[in-house]
Protein backbone atom coordinates (compact mmCIF):
# COMPACT_ATOMS: atom_id res chain seq x y z
CA UNK A 1 0.00 0.00 0.00
CA UNK A 2 1.38 3.90 -0.78
CA UNK A 3 -0.91 4.79 2.38
CA UNK A 4 0.33 4.78 5.91
CA UNK A 5 -1.56 6.60 8.35
CA UNK A 6 -0.25 5.21 10.93
CA UNK A 7 2.98 6.86 9.71
CA UNK A 8 4.75 3.84 10.91
CA UNK A 9 8.25 2.34 8.77
CA UNK A 10 11.23 0.78 9.29
CA UNK A 11 13.23 3.62 7.97
CA UNK A 12 10.72 6.04 10.84
CA UNK A 13 10.61 3.79 13.03
CA UNK A 14 12.59 0.64 12.91
CA UNK A 15 11.60 -0.25 16.69
CA UNK A 16 7.96 0.12 16.17
CA UNK A 17 7.79 -1.58 13.20
CA UNK A 18 10.09 -4.65 14.45
CA UNK A 19 7.28 -4.77 17.74
CA UNK A 20 4.49 -4.70 15.00
CA UNK A 21 6.09 -7.40 12.78
CA UNK A 22 6.09 -9.76 15.94
CA UNK A 23 2.21 -8.86 17.13
CA UNK A 24 1.23 -9.65 13.85
CA UNK A 25 2.91 -13.05 13.45
CA UNK A 26 1.54 -13.45 17.20
CA UNK A 27 -1.60 -12.74 16.33
CA UNK A 28 -1.21 -15.10 13.01
CA UNK A 29 -0.31 -18.15 15.07
CA UNK A 30 -3.13 -17.46 17.43
CA UNK A 31 -5.46 -17.41 14.89
CA UNK A 32 -4.12 -20.81 13.14
CA UNK A 33 -1.66 -19.25 10.43
CA UNK A 34 1.29 -20.80 9.97
CA UNK A 35 4.51 -18.73 10.98
CA UNK A 36 7.26 -21.01 10.84
CA UNK A 37 9.24 -20.78 7.37
CA UNK A 38 10.73 -24.20 7.81
CA UNK A 39 7.77 -25.68 6.98
CA UNK A 40 7.32 -24.60 3.02
CA UNK A 41 3.42 -23.74 3.96
CA UNK A 42 2.63 -20.22 3.39
CA UNK A 43 3.48 -17.85 5.57
CA UNK A 44 0.44 -16.04 7.83
CA UNK A 45 0.74 -12.08 7.96
CA UNK A 46 -0.74 -8.89 8.50
CA UNK A 47 -0.42 -5.65 10.43
CA UNK A 48 -1.81 -3.36 12.83
CA UNK A 49 -3.87 -0.44 12.27
CA UNK A 50 -4.68 2.34 14.24
CA UNK A 51 -8.47 2.28 13.66
CA UNK A 52 -11.67 0.89 11.63
CA UNK A 53 -11.07 3.46 9.47
CA UNK A 54 -7.70 2.78 8.36
CA UNK A 55 -9.00 -1.31 7.82
CA UNK A 56 -11.49 0.12 5.68
CA UNK A 57 -9.07 1.63 3.56
CA UNK A 58 -7.35 -1.09 3.76
CA UNK A 59 -10.15 -3.53 2.47
CA UNK A 60 -11.04 -1.52 -0.54
CA UNK A 61 -7.49 -1.37 -1.33
CA UNK A 62 -7.80 -5.46 -0.49
CA UNK A 63 -10.91 -5.52 -3.17
CA UNK A 64 -9.04 -3.00 -5.65
CA UNK A 65 -6.30 -5.36 -5.82
CA UNK A 66 -8.42 -8.62 -6.86
CA UNK A 67 -10.09 -6.47 -10.26
CA UNK A 68 -8.44 -8.44 -13.17
CA UNK A 69 -6.28 -6.28 -15.78
CA UNK A 70 -7.86 -6.58 -19.06
CA UNK A 71 -6.22 -8.34 -22.30
CA UNK A 72 -3.60 -9.91 -19.55
CA UNK A 73 -3.51 -13.37 -17.51
CA UNK A 74 -0.17 -14.62 -16.33
CA UNK A 75 0.16 -18.43 -16.49
CA UNK A 76 0.76 -20.82 -13.74
CA UNK A 77 0.00 -18.70 -10.20
CA UNK A 78 -0.20 -19.96 -7.07
CA UNK A 79 -3.10 -20.31 -5.21
CA UNK A 80 -2.53 -20.02 -1.47
CA UNK A 81 -5.57 -22.18 0.25
CA UNK A 82 -4.84 -25.27 -2.16
CA UNK A 83 -1.10 -24.85 -4.02
CA UNK A 84 -2.75 -25.49 -7.14
CA UNK A 85 -1.20 -23.70 -10.32
CA UNK A 86 -4.12 -21.97 -12.67
CA UNK A 87 -4.63 -18.96 -14.52
CA UNK A 88 -5.52 -15.98 -12.63
CA UNK A 89 -8.64 -15.59 -14.10
CA UNK A 90 -9.68 -18.95 -12.91
CA UNK A 91 -9.26 -18.09 -9.21
CA UNK A 92 -12.26 -17.53 -7.68
CA UNK A 93 -12.71 -14.03 -5.81
CA UNK A 94 -11.80 -15.94 -2.22
CA UNK A 95 -8.37 -17.28 -4.19
CA UNK A 96 -7.60 -13.54 -5.52
CA UNK A 97 -7.93 -12.16 -2.12
CA UNK A 98 -5.95 -14.93 -0.70
CA UNK A 99 -2.68 -14.96 -2.75
CA UNK A 100 0.14 -14.64 -0.66
CA UNK A 101 2.19 -11.41 -1.04
CA UNK A 102 5.69 -13.15 -2.00
CA UNK A 103 3.41 -14.44 -4.81
CA UNK A 104 1.56 -10.77 -5.91
CA UNK A 105 4.40 -9.34 -5.32
CA UNK A 106 6.47 -11.42 -7.83
CA UNK A 107 3.75 -10.72 -10.45
CA UNK A 108 5.12 -7.47 -12.08
CA UNK A 109 8.84 -9.71 -12.65
CA UNK A 110 7.06 -12.44 -13.97
CA UNK A 111 4.99 -10.57 -16.65
CA UNK A 112 8.25 -9.10 -17.59
CA UNK A 113 10.16 -12.24 -17.84
CA UNK A 114 6.86 -14.40 -19.60
CA UNK A 115 5.25 -11.36 -21.86
CA UNK A 116 8.47 -8.82 -22.02
CA UNK A 117 6.07 -6.41 -20.41
CA UNK A 118 8.21 -3.38 -18.75
CA UNK A 119 7.33 -1.98 -15.77
CA UNK A 120 6.37 1.72 -17.32
CA UNK A 121 3.77 -0.39 -19.58
CA UNK A 122 2.12 -1.75 -15.89
CA UNK A 123 1.67 1.57 -14.25
CA UNK A 124 0.12 3.00 -17.84
CA UNK A 125 -2.09 0.43 -18.01
CA UNK A 126 -3.28 0.39 -14.15
CA UNK A 127 -3.17 4.25 -13.80
CA UNK A 128 -7.03 4.62 -15.60
CA UNK A 129 -8.44 1.84 -12.35
CA UNK A 130 -6.40 3.43 -9.59
CA UNK A 131 -8.73 5.13 -6.62
CA UNK A 132 -6.22 8.31 -6.75
CA UNK A 133 -7.44 8.73 -10.73
CA UNK A 134 -11.23 7.69 -10.40
CA UNK A 135 -11.64 9.12 -7.39
CA UNK A 136 -14.17 8.04 -4.41
CA UNK A 137 -17.03 9.10 -6.14
CA UNK A 138 -16.64 6.06 -8.71
CA UNK A 139 -17.23 3.91 -5.41
CA UNK A 140 -20.17 5.31 -4.72
CA UNK A 141 -21.73 4.74 -7.87
CA UNK A 142 -19.84 1.06 -8.73
CA UNK A 143 -22.58 -1.66 -8.86
CA UNK A 144 -20.14 -3.88 -6.85
CA UNK A 145 -19.57 -2.01 -3.81
CA UNK A 146 -22.16 -1.27 -1.70
CA UNK A 147 -22.91 -1.01 2.01
CA UNK A 148 -26.33 0.47 2.79
CA UNK A 149 -25.44 0.97 6.02
CA UNK A 150 -21.79 3.05 5.70
CA UNK A 151 -19.99 3.71 8.28
CA UNK A 152 -19.07 7.16 9.15
CA UNK A 153 -15.30 6.48 7.59
CA UNK A 154 -16.23 4.82 4.41
CA UNK A 155 -16.92 8.36 2.78
CA UNK A 156 -12.90 9.17 3.64
CA UNK A 157 -11.97 5.58 2.18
Amino acid sequence: MLSNPNNVAVEASPCTTLIEHQVGLQLAELVGYNTLKITGKPLGWGHITADGSIANVESMWAGKKSSPIEGTSLTHVQSSNQGTLKLLQDFTSWELLNITPPVVLDIPSRLGTEYGITSQFLQDALKPYLIQTVGKDYLEHHPDFRNPSEPLSWPSA
